[in-house]
C-alpha cells in the first residue's frame, strides 16, 4: 500500500508521526487521565443517555450553562437565569424580566448543559460508548491534532503544483512547522479540555475545508467541513467567502464590453466627484465620513455585478446548491438542537454560563464593540513580564501577542508577490477576525492569543504565496516561534509561577 503513495503523502504520514511524538512528549502526564475540563465527553454520554441536559450536577462550576426550570402554582413553566446579584428575577428564554418571589413556584430545578458547539461530542461519541466518562480527552486531542499539519502540508504542496506557490518541498515543510509546533496550535493540542479541543477540531475542519474549496472542486464536502468547523467554533463559517470566491474564479467568462463598463465605474477614484466639481471641498470635507463609506459599497457592489454577469451560472447555480446543502442540513439540526435546550436557534448555550463574566454577557450580549479594544490588545499588545528573581519572565492570562508567539507572521507585511490566492485569503482572514474581536471574551485563559488559530491556515497560506525567499532570518523567526510555543506547551497549566493574572503594565518587578 505504502509503494502506490506519492511522495507528498508519504512525507504527510511522517508529518502526523513527528506531531504526535511532539504533542505527546509536551503532554506527558496529561496522557494518564482525562482533563477537568471534560465537557465534551459529558456531552456525548448525555447523548447515550437519552438526555440534552447532564442529567446532575456537573464536577465543577467552571464554563457549564446554568438554567432555572420553574414551575409556577398557576402550572406555567418559566425557563431562564437568574439575573445575577439578585434573589428573585428571572431573565427568560424570551429575554422577559420577571420577579418571581418563592410563594409563586411550586417547583425550582437547576438543569446543566454543554453549551459548546457539539461536534467534537459527535467525534468522541464511540469512545464514551466504551469508556463513559472516564473517556481521555487528552489522549484523543492529541491522536488527531497532527493531522492539521499534515493536510496543511498537502495543501500547500497543491499550491505549488498549480503554480501559485513557487515553494519546495523543504519550503513547505518550514511553513507547516509554524502550524505544528510554531504557533499556538502547538500548546492547544497538548491539554485536553473542551476549548482546546475544539480548536483542534476546526483546525482540522478548515485545512479539510480549504481543500475541498481550492476551485471550487469539491463543493459539497467543502460545505460539510465548513458547517462541522462551524460546530467546533461559530466564526469558522465567516470561512465561506473563501469558496465563494474560489467558485466565481473558477466559472468566470471573458469580459463583455457591459462588463469592462461596470469594472471602469468601479476602478473610479473615491474621490473623483471633487475633480468633476459635483461637491465644493468645503462641503465634501466634513461629509468624507459618510462618502466614504458610500462610495467603498458601491464600488463592491459594481464589482460584485461584473463578476455575475462574468459568471457561467449553470455550473456555479449547481454547485452552490452542493455546498448550500450540507450546511443547511448540519445547521438546522443544531438550530433545533438549541430551541429543544435554550428556547432558540442560534443559542448554544453562552448566555447562561455560570460564569464570572454572566453580568457583562447580559449587559452587552456576547459581540460587542465594546469589547474590541482588550481583544486588539491580546492579538497585538501583549508582552511577558519581566520579574526581577525567579522565574523572571511570567505570561498574562490574556496570552502573549501574536507577533511573539509567531513572529514568522511579521513577513506578511511584505509580501513580494500578490497572486489570484492574495485578495481571497486576506478576506476570509478579515471576515474571521472581526468576529473574534469583537467577542466578549479574550480567550482567557490562555498561553497566547488561541482565537487566531480560526485564521492561521490562512495567514500560513499567504506566506507560500507571498513569494518572499525563506531567508535564514525568516528561518529563524520560526524557530524562535517554536522555542516560545514549546516553552507554552510545557508551563501552560501546569507551572502557575510562570503566569500572571492582569493585561498591563508588563515591566520589571
Amino acid at each position: 500500500m505504502l509503494k502506490s503513495l506519492t511522495r507528498d503523502h508519504k512525507i504527510a504520514i511522517a508529518i502526523y508521526f513527528f506531531c504526535l511524538a511532539a504533542y505527546a512528549a509536551a503532554s506527558s502526564g496529561r496522557l494518564r487521565r482525562h482533563s477537568d475540563d471534560d465537557h465534551y465527553v459529558w456531552l456525548a454520554d448525555g447523548w447515550l443517555h437519552k438526555r440534552l441536559d447532564l442529567g446532575r450536577p456537573p464536577p465543577h462550576s467552571n464554563d457549564w450553562a446554568q438554567v432555572e426550570w420553574l414551575t409556577l402554582k398557576d402550572g406555567s413553566v418559566v425557563k431562564g437565569a437568574l439575573v445575577p446579584g439578585t434573589a428573585q428575577t428571572y431573565k427568560t428564554f424570551k429575554g422577559e424580566i420577571l420577579n418571581l418571589p418563592a410563594d409563586r413556584i411550586a417547583r425550582h430545578e437547576t438543569r446543566y448543559y454543554v453549551s459548546f458547539p457539539p461536534f467534537p461530542g459527535v467525534l468522541m461519541l464511540p469512545f464514551v460508548a466504551v469508556w463513559g466518562l472516564n473517556t481521555n480527552d487528552v489522549l484523543f486531542t492529541v491522536l488527531i491534532a497532527g493531522l492539521a499539519p499534515a493536510l496543511l502540508f498537502l495543501f500547500l504542496r497543491r499550491l505549488a503544483a498549480r503554480g501559485d506557490s513557487k515553494r519546495t518541498v523543504v519550503d513547505d515543510l518550514w511553513l507547516t512547522a509554524i502550524l505544528a509546533v510554531g504557533s499556538v496550535y502547538y500548546y492547544t493540542s497538548v491539554l485536553g479540555q473542551v476549548w482546546y479541543t475544539a480548536h483542534v477540531v476546526s483546525v482540522i475542519m478548515l485545512v479539510a475545508y480549504i481543500h475541498a474549496a481550492l476551485d471550487a472542486r469539491h463543493p459539497f464536502w467543502a460545505g460539510c467541513f465548513l458547517v462541522w468547523g462551524f460546530l467546533c467554533r461559530p466564526e469558522i463559517l465567516f470561512t465561506a467567502p473563501f469558496f465563494l470566491w474560489e467558485l466565481a474564479r473558477a466559472h468566470s467568462r471573458d469580459d463583455t464590453d457591459e462588463t469592462r463598463a461596470l469594472a471602469a465605474r468601479a476602478d473610479e477614484d473615491l474621490f473623483a466627484y471633487l475633480d468633476r466639481g459635483r461637491l465644493p471641498v468645503w462641503l465634501a470635507v466634513p461629509l468624507t465620513p459618510v462618502l466614504l463609506p458610500w462610495r467603498i459599497v458601491r464600488r463592491l457592489g459594481l464589482h460584485a455585478a461584473r463578476t455575475w454577469k462574468r459568471l457561467d451560472r449553470g455550473p456555479v447555480l449547481a454547485k452552490l446548491v452542493a455546498f448550500s446543502a450540507p450546511v443547511a442540513l448540519f445547521g438546522l439540526g443544531a438550530a433545533v438542537l438549541n430551541v429543544l435546550r435554550f428556547g432558540r436557534p442560534t443559542e448554544f448555550g453562552h448566555t447562561y454560563l455560570n460564569v464570572r463574566w454572566t453580568p457583562r454577557i447580559q449587559k452587552y450580549g456576547l459581540f460587542n464593540y465594546t469589547f474590541l479594544g482588550r481583544n486588539l490588545a491580546c492579538l497585538l499588545a501583549l508582552t511577558p513580564k519581566l520579574v526581577a528573581g525567579p522565574p523572571f519572565v511570567q505570561v498574562s492570562w490574556h496570552g502573549l501577542a501574536l507577533w511573539i508567539t509567531t513572529p514568522v507572521f511579521l513577513y506578511l507585511l511584505w509580501p513580494s508577490e500578490k497572486g489570484p490566492l492574495h485578495r481571497p485569503l486576506w478576506l476570509t482572514t478579515a471576515c474571521v477576525a472581526i468576529p473574534d474581536l469583537l467577542y466578549q471574551n479574550s480567550g482567557w485563559v490562555q498561553f497566547g492569543y488561541r482565537f487566531s488559530l480560526d485564521y492561521t491556515v490562512f495567514l500560513i497560506c499567504l506566506l507560500a504565496i507571498g513569494g518572499r525567499p525563506l531567508t535564514r532570518w525568516f528561518k529563524v523567526l520560526v524557530v524562535v516561534g517554536v522555542i516560545v510555543n514549546l516553552f507554552g506547551a510545557i508551563t501552560f497549566g501546569r507551572m502557575p509561577m510562570f503566569a500572571f493574572d492582569g493585561l498591563f503594565p508588563p515591566g520589571i518587578d
